[in-house]
């Protein structure tokens, strides 16, 4: 939900609706459904902030005239079936009863192109029901034939709270008779509402916390703040002593007005969220991390989704995000606000993503893009000098790892690279570079332009890389008089890196200090990487390697890892 945005709206007395609740299945299909679910595939997470929006937002657009979601569309929640499909519940409104929410349904097989399936799945409760007036903002737990709902519903009388609705097929839904399962207090922090589940189940958990729940909580004066609740059964929850979980930021802070709109990932030992932060005038998204769900520890960079830009589809506000995890892909769809509510969709790549779109891509999907080495063609429009042959050796053993027939080419082609800034003129596709911004017109401008996750520079005689937001990585000094003519004999440093660029492109980066390092990197990367390249799920992994038997050849037993990051 846009907290900046329904402010105004909270207080409103909104009108009867005619009575339509179905009486649901109570507390036995909850286990039913927690032994059909079994245990949630572990995903390993990393902290992210280089999000790129998709090129084609929204994904999700607002229904047609006169259908029951034509005003707006936002917070989606979304399953992962199989290997392509996915699932998206949603919440809509109608121009015919603006404050009516209800949950919409909407397939995909790439999570970009959607198609509605019929709507609404879930509406409003009857005359007098808890959910009389809303039944939306959904969180949908489970999948392959046995799904359970967590909506926010409210009453007549203005009150928000959670209920959970069953189904075998995620279009028909049955309420629970013991509706709503959480309600308002008795603490402070959520005396007015509680709103916008997020539920994880893992039957591996305690059993009397197998079930676990963040949540929205608002005070008397509607500030929220995200709170976290745990369930035996999915049904009856237990609040936690000390909520809330996650507090508003200090004065000026980007969240200092409102948290909220949580999603929670889990890989096996951290808690992993994404959640809405209020300022007073707008939304945007930010992170934290957790070892046990309660103490949360927001990422110093937030938001790390922000507005769009001025007349966009999201200038105004984006807030309720959900997040898988798919081949080395963080797939991020939120709520976007310019004149009006849509749902879009982000990624983050990390380097695990080399696999699917590099090395087991579809043919002549990949460019592989060499450092020209022509002396002739030097320098560079962009500042990039000629490169060495042994940049062509490294990226030979990346291309002569794929599966598949790709493209091979110079980055002085005026046809795949802009020459004036070294920007590769592709859309979608993947890029390989193998050689640094000194040789390569590629990786120049990724570097200068901050779209590399790391970038490397010189403090007096020292190389050192840093961070895309300018934090220099200590550990990575390497002592620049070791080179000549280029070439540190018996020792280097390389990077591995994975990204994607704002059109949409996966960018794969080796390179050393010197060519022995993207050497190195090439070998390393086909040896030792590529053979468990689901674990690696960072953005960059930086690499020494000491030549310790002194025979001036990079062994793969003398290559250690330095330090990895996003």
């Amino acid at each position: 939900m846009s907290l900046a945005r329904d402010r105004e709206r909270r207080r409103r007395h909104l009108s009867d609706l005619k009575k339509t609740r179905k009486v649901a299945r109570i507390l036995v299909l909850t286990t039913i459904l927690a032994v059909a679910m079994g245990s949630p595939t572990i995903l390993k997470v990393n902290a992210q902030y280089a999000w790129t929006k998709y090129g084609g937002n929204p994904v999700l657009d607002k229904g047609a005239p006169g259908s029951w979601d034509d005003r707006r569309v936002w917070d989606p929640s979304i399953l992962l079936e199989g290997t392509s499909t996915y699932k998206m519940w949603y919440t809509g409104a109608n121009n015919l009863n603006p404050s009516e929410r209800q949950v919409g349904y909407a397939i995909s097989s790439d999570g970009t192109s959607w198609s509605r399936q019929w709507g609404p799945v879930l509406g409003v409760g009857g005359s007098g029901a808890w959910d009389e007036l809303w039944a939306g903002n959904p969180s949908v737990v489970g999948g392959d034939g046995a799904y359970l709902m967590y909506y926010a519903g409210r009453n007549v009388a203005g009150v928000v709270q959670i209920g959970v609705a069953y189904s075998s097929d995620g279009l028909t839904w049955n309420r629970n008779a013991l509706n709503p399962i959480l309600k308002p207090g008795p603490a402070a922090w959520d005396a007015s509402w509680v709103h916008a589940p997020c539920v994880l189940y893992d039957p591996s958990w305690p059993s009397s916390q197998r079930w676990k729940m963040w949540y929205i909580g608002f005070d008397s004066g509607f500030a929220a703040r995200i709170g976290y609740a745990t369930s035996s059964d999915g049904v009856i929850w237990t609040k936690y002593a000390s909520n809330p979980v996650v507090d508003l930021g200090p004065s000026g802070a980007w969240d200092s007005a409102g948290v909220g709109d949580p999603t929670v990932l889990f890989d096996g030992s951290t808690y992993h969220m994404w959640f809405m932060g209020d300022n007073g005038v707008s939304n945007r998204i930010g992170y934290a991390t957790s070892t046990d769900g309660v103490a949360w520890n927001k990422f110093a960079g937030n938001p790390v989704v922000e507005l769009g830009s001025s007349g966009s589809w999201d200038d105004a506000y984006a807030y309720g995000p959900t997040v898988l995890f798919k081949d080395g892909f963080y797939k991020m769809w939120y709520a976007g606000e310019g004149p009006y509510s849509r749902i879009g969709y982000a990624v983050y790549a990390v380097l695990s993503a080399a696999g699917s779109a590099v090395i087991n891509a579809p043919a002549w999907n990949v460019f592989l893009i060499y450092p020209d080495y022509d002396p002739g063609h030097s320098p560079k429009d962009n500042g990039a000098k000629n490169a060495a042959l042994s940049d062509f050796t490294a990226m030979g053993v990346i291309y002569g790892m794929t599966v598949n027939t790709q493209v091979e080419t110079l980055d002085t082609s005026a046809t795949h690279v802009t020459q004036s800034t070294g920007r590769p003129l592709l859309v979608e596709k993947a890029v390989v570079l193998v050689g640094g911004q000194a040789v390569h017109a590629c990786v120049r401008y990724y570097e200068n332009q901050r779209i590399a996750p790391v970038y490397p520079s010189v403090e007096g005689t020292m190389y050192y890389w840093y961070t895309r937001a300018g934090v220099k990585l200590a550990s990575t000094a390497f002592d620049s008089t070791l080179f000549g003519n280029g070439i540190s004999y018996h020792q280097d440093m390389f990077v591995v890196e994975c990204f994607q660029d704002s059109d949409g492109n996966v960018v794969f980066v080796i390179y050393g200090y010197g060519w022995k390092g993207s050497f190195a990197g090439g070998r390393y990367f086909k040896s030792t990487i590529y053979p468990n390249i689901s674990t690696y799920t960072h953005a960059y992994y930086i690499y020494q390697w000491i030549d310790a038997n002194n025979d001036g050849f990079p062994d793969l037993n003398e290559i250690t890892l330095v330090t990895s990051g996003d």
